[in-house]
Formats: structure tokens, sequence, C-alpha cells
């Protein structure tokens, strides 16, 4: 089995909060996302819980973007190799949320690394109710990022969905929740692309086992990392909770958080993705009986 790993994902999935379960064993280094390369190995999970619990995330749009250049340009060979020369202590190396699945693919000299890949998913509703917020946010925190969200909708979404101003004439991309809420919806969809494009190649794991049952969260280390954990400690990670806190109202069902959208939101995200785009998401066991299309 390999001694590499890589973990991918779109967006707000537990990632932070998985990197630090597998740094649990102390045979392990763990990058994550664009986080400086040793935030995991050398950080504190209970420390990071009380920073994050502020109002705003600011986390993931300053200290969380400090190393994208160097880990998103940097060959994958070469990423590796770093992970083993910096960090030689440890016997597994590989990083979670550092790609998304097309990033890592495209990447040369994948196949002669012979990666363990596992790919992170999350109920679609529920993904677009977070990554909203996260939205919201950036751009409260970090004005420049409004500019680049406002790019992401008139370079990208608009090139895909070129009549969205005629069909939603009354929409306000000055309204941030809702701009968050199309572009959460369009992520979505960009993911599933590489869910249908990598289907058969990748493993999938679902956020939602993992953050409520002990024994898969065990297996599901050990098959990701070739090392063995202890379910006692890693249970101990579910009764800590979540790091990040991207949706602030009180826990909702799947169920209610779509009911309470409103219509305009529900159209946008009817608009936006089809029953063929959500696929995926059924078959892996995802209810989605209650959307209306």
């Amino acid at each position: 089995m390999s001694n590499l790993f890589c973990v991918t994902a779109n967006g707000p999935a537990a990632t932070r909060w998985l990197s630090f379960v597998i740094a649990s064993n102390p045979a392990v280094f763990v990058a994550h996302g664009s986080y400086p390369l040793n935030s995991v190995v050398d950080g504190s999970f209970q420390e990071e819980k009380e920073m994050l619990q502020l109002p705003i995330n600011s986390d993931a749009v300053t200290r969380g973007r400090l190393a994208e250049k160097q880990v998103k340009r940097t060959p994958l060979k070469e990423l590796y190799s770093l992970y083993k020369e910096d960090f030689p202590k440890y016997k597994t190396h590989g990083n979670v949320h550092s790609f998304v699945l097309h990033e890592l693919h495209a990447k040369e000299g994948l196949r002669e690394l012979n990666l363990n890949i596992y790919n992170l998913i999350r109920h679609p509703i529920n993904y677009i109710a977070s990554h909203t917020q996260l939205v919201m946010d950036a751009d409260s925190y970090a004005p420049e990022l409004r500019l680049h969200y406002e790019l992401f909708f008139t370079k990208q979404f608009m090139k895909d969905f070129s009549n969205f101003n005629t069909d939603f004439s009354e929409f306000d991309i000055g309204d941030t929740h809702l701009l968050g809420h199309l572009l959460s919806c369009y992520t979505i969809k960009r993911q599933q692309v590489d869910l249908n494009l990598y289907k058969g190649e990748i493993k999938n794991l679902r956020m939602e086992d993992l953050v409520s049952n002990s024994l898969i969260l065990k297996d599901t280390c050990e098959k990701i990392t070739g090392q063995l954990y202890d379910e006692d400690e890693v249970a101990k990670f579910i009764s800590y909770g979540s790091l990040n806190q991207h949706r602030k109202s009180k826990r909702q069902s799947t169920e209610n958080i779509y009911n309470n959208w409103s219509q305009q939101k529900k159209d946008i995200f009817n608009y936006i993705l089809s029953p063929e785009d959500l696929s995926i998401y059924k078959e892996n066991d995802y209810d989605l009986s209650f959307l209306s299309q």
C-alpha cells in the first residue's frame, strides 16, 4: 500500500477537522488546503476550535490562503518530496483539500506517485448553506475577495449561463447572500462534472458518516494512510464537534434548510442544477426526495 495519500474536496466538508483526525497518528504528516504546510502537525485542534468560533471565519480567507501559490504551482512530485524532506520523522505523507479532483488529475506525474486517493463529499444542500456563509464571511473580512467572487460570476458562471440575466432580471449581484447562494449552486454543478468524469476511478467519502460514526472514521483513516488508529481516540474528535461554524444559525435538517429558502433561491438552484447533475449524490445514498424540480 502506498505511504502517500491525497483527499480531494470542494469547499466546506469538515476537511480541516478530518486533517486533525488523520494527524492524530504521530506517524502521519498531513498538509491541509492552502495553509502553511505544518499548520496541522504543529497546530492545536483545541486552539483552532476557539479561534474559529468567532462571528467571522477569517482564518479560511487569511491564513488558509497563505501557501496557495506554493501548493497549487509546485509540481506534484516536488510537493510530495517537500513533505518528506521537511517532515522526515513521519512514515506517511499526504494532504486533505489541497486540490479538487480535476486539479489533481491535471498534475504531471500523478500516476508515478501511486497516491492513495479519496474524495470527500457532502449533501449538496448543506454544502450550499455552508459555502454561502463562507462567501459572506470572505466579503465581510477580506473585501478584495468580493472582486474574486464577482469575477467568478461574470467570467465563469455567465459563460455557462449566458441567459441568466434575462431569465433572472431581478437578480441583484450586490446581494452578497444571494450571490453566495448562486455561486455555491454553481460550485456543486462544477463538482458534479468532476464526479462524473472520474467515476469509477475514485472512492467517495461521505462527510456525514465520518463526523458521526467512530468506526467508519477509524476505518477511513486507516484506508487513507495505511496506519492504525484507535477508535476511542478518533471518537474524541467526534465529541469535540466541528472546527468551522460556517452556518451560524441553529442546526436544521437538510430538508428544512431547503424548505426555508426563498422561492428565488429555489428557482436559482433548479435553474443551475438538473436531476442529472445530482445523480452521484443519489448514488451515494443522499436523500434528495424533498427537492422540487
